[in-house]
């Protein structure tokens, strides 16, 4: 075998095995539901931005905003573990 078919070779095996590297499991993300205080608006921005960005799909977090009203008091829950 010649040299530059060596080290063809060599490259291809580590392009191989670095696409057959170990996986990781992907776990169902985790649901979160925010109770805001009031309505949808814009004192909320930074919660919105976030999720259109993608920051807490990227953290692997399923979030659902809820609007409050007069009669609603603000809450944070996340699955399986109650009221914070």
């Amino acid at each position: 075998m010649k040299p530059i078919n060596r080290i063809s070779a060599l490259f291809l095996m580590i392009a191989f095995m670095s696409a057959c590297g170990p996986q990781e499991a992907k776990h169902p993300p985790d649901e979160m539901t925010v109770q805001l205080k009031w309505i949808h608006q814009a004192q909320f921005t930074g919660c919105y931005v976030a999720e259109k960005k993608g920051l807490y799909a990227g953290e692997n977090i399923d979030i659902t905003f809820n609007a409050g009203g007069p009669k609603v008091t603000p809450a944070i829950k996340v699955a399986g573990h109650g009221r914070l």
